[in-house]
């Protein structure tokens, strides 16, 4: 029967944090190996952390039986990744380039040895797929976004120049509101729009009667 202890990596510089979730059959000898920088995950994150490796510390949480209870480890790293501690660990001590280039790699020995699931896919489908994805996704990652960190400031151009791209964007996808409308319909309401505007303007807002204004009845 094979005894293992989990332990629970600190740092002084690093209160109330577990940095690391660990195995080992002879904890005072792995934290050695630490404190050397002969693990290489935890050397470096501390690096990247900027953190002393020789003042960490290590705390047995308990003792295991690894055949009756493999799955120890991983079970008290995914309780503490939930709690935002074990930043150590995977997938977290992994930067953004390593975890791209570790799902490159997984996906290519995926589709050598059962090939690619989405070969059946024509490109048209997957570019509806991933519009409807991106409809779907979109909001709800904007709304989270502004839960965590609040709306982002902009700028009365800014706001102006994303009102003309939206509005472009949608006559591509639904068309012109006012395709049904004609050059003299348009006329039309424009020139009813300027006597209703100049009227509001030069009479209602400022209190004055004109009888002369065809908008009289309306003052």
């Amino acid at each position: 029967m094979a005894h293992s202890a989990l332990y629970h990596l600190t740092h002084p510089d690093k209160l109330f944090t577990v940095l690391y979730i660990g195995r080992h059959k002879v904890p005072s000898v792995r934290l050695v190996e630490h404190r050397a920088g002969r693990c290489r995950q935890t050397a470096k994150c501390a690096n990247r952390d900027g953190l002393d490796l020789s003042k960490i510390e290590m705390r047995v949480v308990r003792w295991f039986d690894d055949d009756t209870d493999p799955r120890a480890e991983g079970n008290e790293i995914e309780r503490l990744q939930a709690a935002g501690q074990a930043r150590w660990n995977f997938p977290h001590a992994l930067s953004r380039e390593e975890n791209l280039r570790g799902a490159r790699i997984g996906a290519s020995r995926r589709n050598k040895l059962h090939g690619n699931p989405l070969a059946h896919i024509s490109p048209e489908n997957r570019r509806k797929n991933g519009s409807k994805g991106g409809h779907i996704g979109g909001p709800i990652g904007g709304r989270r976004r502004i839960e965590l960190h609040g709306p982002i400031p902009a700028t009365p151009e800014q706001k102006s120049r994303a009102g003309r791209l939206g509005g472009r964007r949608n006559i591509e996808l639904h068309g012109s509101l006012f395709s049904h409308i004609t050059q003299e319909d348009r006329r039309k309401n424009g020139s009813k729009g300027g006597r209703n505007a100049n009227h509001n303007r030069w009479h209602v807002d400022r209190g004055i009667i004109n009888p002369e204004c065809p908008r009289y009845s309306c003052a």
